[in-house]
């Protein structure tokens, strides 16, 4: 939803970005993961390796993939140096 509200990027509405979202929620082919846990718990192996505020739903996404065994795609390179080599099986930066 932020790439697509972006103005630089999507430049959709919140609107149009939200029946996006619905959209490709309520695909088949889509399954969506229990957020169970604080952000403490969630992001527990990745504390030590984060540098500052703008990290802290990246820390999420990437802590969610890796309690659940996945693989987190994305565009941002950032994620691999969160993941350090412990989790770099978590992540898969699209070039």
């Amino acid at each position: 939803m932020r790439l697509t509200a972006s103005p630089k990027v999507g430049a959709q509405s919140m609107a149009r970005a939200i029946g996006m979202l619905r959209e490709i929620a309520a695909s088949p082919q889509v399954e969506m993961l229990d957020i169970r846990g604080s952000w403490l718990e969630i992001c527990a192996p990745l504390v030590s390796r984060l540098q500052g505020h703008s990290q802290v739903t990246d820390a999420m996404l990437l802590g969610l993939a890796i309690r659940n065994d996945l693989v987190l795609v994305t565009l941002d390179r950032g994620f691999e140096m969160m993941a350090g080599e412990r989790f770099k099986a978590n992540v898969l930066t699209l070039a």
